[in-house]
């Protein structure tokens, strides 16, 4: 099953990957252009607050989308030290064009699937979920318990005791 589910998310990637490079945009480029929509004018701190991401991750991708001219940023007529950022005609038709075919892609996806097969899937997927995010918390509550490096452990390279 998991190898199934590798294989799943691999061909979607994939997908996903072709669409996004037909309109010049990375990964999270979409979310920043949906944001710049429904947020007109929002600084580059805000977007990164939105997204979860530093300032320095929001600046490269909007310095890329700026180069292509999917977005502006204009100097805060109130604050100098922040940034405007809008979404332009051009971004807008690419996310516009964008988001359709991901649109065409998820219901592909899930054209074989009902309803309730839908809901079914979901509820195993956040379960799951939950199970590998309590081991991930688990493991992060006890890394700084754990021997730095114990890979290094002189003692392991000699081999098991005979």
């Amino acid at each position: 099953m998991i190898h199934m589910f590798g294989a799943l998310m691999r061909t979607h990637d994939i997908l996903l990957n072709r669409i996004l490079n037909r309109y010049g945009l990375y990964k999270s480029q979409p979310f920043i252009l949906e944001l710049l929509e429904r947020y007109p004018g929002i600084t580059q701190q805000e977007l990164a607050d939105c997204l979860k991401v530093s300032k320095a991750t929001i600046a490269a991708s909007l310095k890329r989308m700026e180069k292509v001219g999917f977005v502006q940023r204009a100097p805060d007529p109130q604050d100098t030290r922040r940034n405007r950022i809008t979404i332009t005609e051009l971004g807008r038709k690419a996310s516009h064009d964008c988001r359709q075919e991901v649109d065409h892609l998820r219901d592909t996806l899930f054209s074989q699937v009902t309803p309730q097969d839908e809901e079914l899937l979901t509820d195993l997927l956040r379960r799951m979920y939950e199970s590998l995010n309590r081991l991930r918390e688990e493991d992060e509550d006890t890394e700084g318990m754990r021997p730095r490096n114990h890979h290094q452990n002189p003692r392991w390279e000699e081999g098991p005791d005979m």
